[in-house]
């Protein structure tokens, strides 16, 4: 998996953890039961309701090895919990085999083998860890054992994992709003097998999110219809988890994600704009016009490219919430970059820069004869 974690947001809000990055580098905090463990993984900000992130080795040639079995099923997991399985790692070649590196398919696999060097004939135990997420999922996943030849065997596991409190749907994307709107959006959390249980409070990080909830009807309390609204305070995207926290011992906090998109006091008309390529390495001028959507004085402080280099332009007041933008890259623009990119305009409204997308048509080249 990558490092984008949304759990370390909730992490932090109920003081499970004291270590955190804003976009990633915590590991969720181990959930207290008996069976209590700390995943070795880090949980990724998604768009989706998958918390399995899956991502294929560099494929090599097949070694001699034979893994048996050749694939592994660790059929239904629940949520924080932990399943092992053994495979057996064979030498039928001649000569000895060392293996050089071992690469999970997902950071949810673990796999511990006590020799890697494998005699002729023999074989060696490899232990493969799965660790469920807080998160359902049903998919494929992949380790790789690479060798010293080089050369490449590689294990299939699969499974299914299994939430003991479902969320439906598992992210609420809010927006776009424009500040000071709001929005309410609602999921529900349930009990997949019916238990009666009580929800304490649910908490976010963030300032834009607030909260209420009541039982789903006739449900007994196995079930509860969240009501989540969100403002718009500052101008950009807002992706955060809530923090459900119940009275289940077993599992005492659930996952909500959010993402939230706030439009800007800004914009730019058009939001893309294009040039033709005018030489080597340098294009035409790039026009828009930048709007300020609220009343007041627009002023332009300055451009630059995603990178922070400055780009000279000219501003032609229009009224005094609009203005005429001309942007003129300096003769080294494609040395720099690409066909595809984005102008960050600076100004007088936003703490943050509004974004003008371009395009650059390259010229043909002439046919040499």
């Amino acid at each position: 998996m990558e490092a984008i974690v949304r759990w370390s947001g909730i992490a932090i809000g109920l003081g499970l953890c004291t270590a955190y990055a804003f976009w990633g580098g915590t590991k969720p905090a181990a959930k207290p039961s008996a069976t209590a463990f700390k995943p070795p993984f880090e949980l990724e900000a998604s768009s989706d309701s998958s918390s399995v992130k899956t991502r294929r080795p560099t494929r090599l040639p097949p070694s001699a090895l034979k893994l048996s079995p050749a694939e592994v099923d660790f059929g239904e997991v629940p949520g924080y919990e932990k399943r092992v399985r053994e495979v057996a790692v064979q030498n039928p070649g001649s000569k000895p085999v060392t293996i050089s590196e071992i690469v999970p398919g997902c950071g949810c696999l673990k796999v511990a083998m006590k020799q890697k060097t494998i005699a002729p004939g023999q074989s060696e135990n490899a232990e493969i860890s799965f660790y469920a997420t807080p998160r359902e999922w049903k998919g494929e996943l992949t380790a790789a054992f690479n060798t010293q030849e080089p050369g490449q065997a590689v294990l299939k596991c699969k499974g299914i994992i299994r939430q003991e409190f479902p969320v439906e749907p598992a992210v609420l994307k809010f927006g776009p709003l424009h500040k000071k709107e709001s929005q309410t959006l609602q999921a529900v959390i349930k009990h997949y097998q019916g238990v009666p249980f009580k929800i304490k409070r649910i908490t976010s990080k963030n300032a834009e999110f607030k909260f209420k909830w009541e039982a789903v009807a006739g449900s007994k309390e196995s079930a509860y219809t969240i009501f989540a609204t969100a403002t718009g305070q500052k101008a950009g995207y807002v992706s955060d988890d809530a923090a459900i926290v119940t009275d289940s011992v077993k599992v005492p906090i659930i996952a909500l994600g959010l993402d939230l998109q706030v439009a800007g006091d800004v914009s730019c008309v058009p939001g893309t704009v294009w040039s033709q390529q005018a030489a080597e390495n340098e294009s035409e001028i790039f026009e828009t016009t930048v709007r300020r959507l609220t009343p007041g004085p627009l002023e332009i402080k300055k451009v630059t490219d995603a990178r922070g280099n400055p780009i000279e332009f000219f501003c032609q007041p229009i009224d005094e919430g609009n203005q005429r933008l001309k942007l003129k890259p300096g003769r080294d623009f494609f040395a720099k970059h690409s066909q595809l990119g984005k102008f960050l305009i600076y100004n007088n409204v936003e703490e943050q820069p509004a974004q003008l997308s371009y395009y650059v048509k390259l010229r043909q080249k002439e046919n040499v004869k």
